[in-house]
């Protein structure tokens, strides 16, 4: 008999978990003549190093899903390991599962609690319609084991370490009630393979996105760990910048809107040319969210295809993708003018405008 589809939390590997308490399962994979009731099982935990933290020794269960283990000992921002093994009804044990994992998030009693929230300096108005840019350098020393970002926001973000962006789910964080700036969902990413010792650029791109028509502040929070420790940037400031993508229109049902680019603004955002006055330090957001991991699937692109039909439309160009979806386009300008705006106007209906549900 064999374990097989091991999930924390109902999810495989879950990074960023916010409690001890964490709720496991697997599946039997029982061969030819081989019993597949479970009578027993025996889970443990071990760390980065392999040290044990924690043994369940053989506890008498026929439940396979949704075993509610509390582990004491946890650390925030790192890895653990776990396998399982069970008894089946013959009183057989099972060979013990491949190891799984699982990474805590920033544990309390420390949390987010002493982690700024960041926003743009300038007007509500201004921050709700416009993207901005974010920026700050961290010192990281030589790291033996796993990198973890711990990032939250209020809005749409992306997350971008020495110019490149972090593996991850699109439309980061999901979708949480916003309504009087209850909540506000993290996600943490494992960074390890983008990040050196010495100096890394980290980037942040927020958009307000559903904090349009919920009356919040669109913000974000970020804490850079490794070991466990909790890095600063180097010189305890994060920079600023309006970002080259506007919303227009509303953001209500029937009229969400559309976008205006500007073409060229984006280059070289990350690089370290780019000197005052266009960049400027971020401001404390006066108003904090709670903060939750964001423990779901998460977005995840099912597939690309292409436009089924292009065609001049006077001074526009009228692009058909063939079906309605969920989903981001990419928009390749070629020839563009640095600091042209193109005016993007999405429907769901050939003959309306900005009409799309």
């Amino acid at each position: 008999m064999r374990l097989s589809r091991l999930t924390c939390n109902q999810l495989d590997r879950p990074l960023g978990v916010d409690s001890d308490t964490l709720r496991f399962g697997w599946v039997l994979l029982a061969g030819p003549g081989e019993s597949a009731v479970q009578t027993a099982y025996r889970l443990r935990v071990r760390d980065e190093d392999g040290g044990l933290v924690f043994d369940s020794g053989r506890t008498e269960a026929r439940e396979s899903q949704q075993i509610v283990l509390r582990i004491p000992g946890l650390l925030p921002s790192r890895v653990y390991r776990w396998e399982v093994c069970v008894w089946d009804g013959d009183g057989k044990p099972s060979v013990w599962s491949e190891a799984s994992s699982f990474a805590t998030g920033l544990l309390p009693p420390d949390g987010w609690e002493h982690i700024p929230f960041l926003t743009a300096r300038a007007p509500l108005e201004e921050r709700l319609r416009n993207t901005f840019w974010f920026r700050s350098d961290a010192v990281l020393p030589k790291a033996d084991g796993p990198v973890l970002l711990h990032l939250t926001s209020i809005g749409q973000h992306e997350l971008w370490i020495n110019g490149a962006r972090a593996e991850g789910r699109p439309l980061a964080p999901s979708r949480s009630n916003l309504r009087g700036f209850r909540r506000a969902l993290a996600v943490t990413y494992d960074v390890t393979a983008l990040v050196r010792e010495g100096v890394n650029r980290i980037g942040v791109w927020l958009d307000a996105d559903w904090a349009r028509s919920e009356d919040a502040e669109p913000c974000f929070a970020a804490a850079l760990c490794a070991g466990g420790i909790r890095l600063t940037t180097a010189d305890g400031t994060w920079l600023c910048r309006r970002a080259s993508t506007e919303h227009t229109g509303g953001f209500t049902w029937s009229d969400f809107g559309g976008e205006r680019i500007v073409c060229g603004a984006e280059n070289g955002w990350l690089d370290g040319e780019a000197a005052p006055p266009v960049w400027s330090e971020a401001a404390v957001c006066g108003a904090r969210p709670r903060v939750a991991s964001d423990l779901t699937d998460g977005n995840e692109i099912s597939g690309v295809f292409p436009a089924v039909r292009t065609e001049a439309d006077g001074d526009a160009v009228r692009i058909d993708m063939g079906q309605n979806y969920t989903g981001q386009a990419e928009l390749i300008v070629r020839g563009a003018e640095p600091g042209k705006a193109i005016s993007l106007e999405i429907s769901d209906k050939e003959s309306e405008t900005c009409s799309f549900h």
